[in-house]
């Protein structure tokens, strides 16, 4: 019941910083997302707005990506000022 809890209040933290933006942006490969999302929590917990952003939702080339960043950069109303990359070699297009 904790988990369910905790894993709803993530999901509409997440869900909130879409809307109006992120100061740390995550962006990661599918596979990682459930790994990465502690440290998404341990930031808004200290109080750094985080949003997660996975390839299946913001498109996996790297021309995508990079369209995404400064999409974000320049609509979101709080605007990225960290980057974090998580992957591996063989998952992120670079």
């Amino acid at each position: 019941m904790k988990k369910i809890i905790i894993a709803s209040f993530i999901f509409c933290v997440l869900v909130s910083a879409q809307e109006i933006g992120a100061r740390y942006l995550i962006i990661t490969h599918d596979n990682f997302y459930d790994a990465i999302q502690p440290l998404a929590e341990w930031k808004h917990k200290k109080g750094m707005r985080t949003k997660i952003a996975k390839l299946s939702e913001i498109g996996s080339s790297s021309v995508q990506i990079r369209n995404y960043i400064v999409n974000a950069y320049n609509n979101w109303q709080i605007q990225p000022e960290f980057l974090l990359l998580v992957g591996a070699p063989n998952y992120l297009p670079f």
